[in-house]
């Protein structure tokens, strides 16, 4: 199990996993949340296709993240390469407003 393969208390993995990721030139901040909202990891990540990729790899495989990014300069390569991994991503403007309704 990798470390952002969390079990649940009846030993199945949770099912969907959250990425947050502020996009910047040299580097990109990243938090991963479980489905409960519970932060898993916040780390930076160097902004380099090696390194973030290694990145995407570490990510368990069945836990269907999903991505979202701001959609500042530094954001294409990381969407295609989200993208040729058929994975989620949200691409959202920083003068976007979102609201969580609960």
């Amino acid at each position: 199990m990798n470390k952002f393969c969390r079990s649940k208390g009846d030993g199945s993995v949770f099912k969907n996993m959250f990425v947050g990721m502020d996009v910047h030139k040299n580097y990109l901040q990243v938090a991963v949340l479980d489905e409960k909202g519970k932060v898993l990891s916040n780390s930076r990540v160097d902004n380099n296709p090696i390194k973030v990729n290694k990145f995407f790899d570490s990510l368990h495989p069945g836990s269907n993240p999903k991505f979202i990014m701001e959609s500042s300069g530094m954001w294409y390569n990381i969407y295609e390469s989200l993208t040729k991994r058929q994975l989620d991503a949200i691409i959202q403007s920083s003068q976007d407003k979102s609201y969580c309704i609960s």
